[in-house]
């Protein structure tokens, strides 16, 4: 048997609600530790973040479409470019299809981030000041992708 902490009446087992008084019985779910989601949703930089990194998305196709203008056989990089836009403005505008799209690409883009880095290591010594940009590339391809399956996990 239970008893109801508001008017002290006793109720069965399993009580949800005491039936004399309406006091609510069910006990608050419990924690799970430092990483318990708050009941009121994400964090107030969840959101923020998540359009920068969406913005970043855009930002770095419009990156490769204008480099590909520029190159004399840019095909293939401007239609990454554009699909790169697609997918930034589809984060933009929260389409579910897209956003799990998203997970898939980000992974790939910490992979490529993670060789970019690689190369921009060793290549550093031949390629000067240019190394270094390819450098902060890879690094910011790691972070964003790395970042946006968080934000995404976050956001659902």
């Amino acid at each position: 048997m239970l008893t109801c902490p508001n008017c002290g009446a006793t109720l069965p087992l399993g009580a949800t609600q005491c039936q004399f008084c309406n006091q609510n019985l069910a006990s608050p779910p419990k924690s799970a530790g430092l990483f318990a989601q708050p009941a009121h949703g994400p964090a107030k930089w969840i959101w923020p973040a998540y359009y920068a990194v969406a913005t970043w998305w855009v930002l770095q196709g419009i990156a490769s479409v204008l480099a590909a203008i520029k190159s004399d056989d840019g095909t293939l990089t401007g239609l990454i470019g554009i699909f790169g836009i697609i997918v930034g403005f589809g984060l933009i505008c929260k389409i579910e299809i897209v956003r799990g799209i998203t997970n898939i690409l980000s992974f790939l883009k910490i992979a490529g981030g993670a060789l970019t880095i690689l190369m921009a290591l060793i290549a550093m010594g031949t390629l000067g000041w240019i190394g270094v940009i390819v450098l902060a590339f890879g690094v910011m391809d790691v972070v964003t992708g790395g970042l946006m399956v968080y934000l995404i996990g976050e956001t659902d």
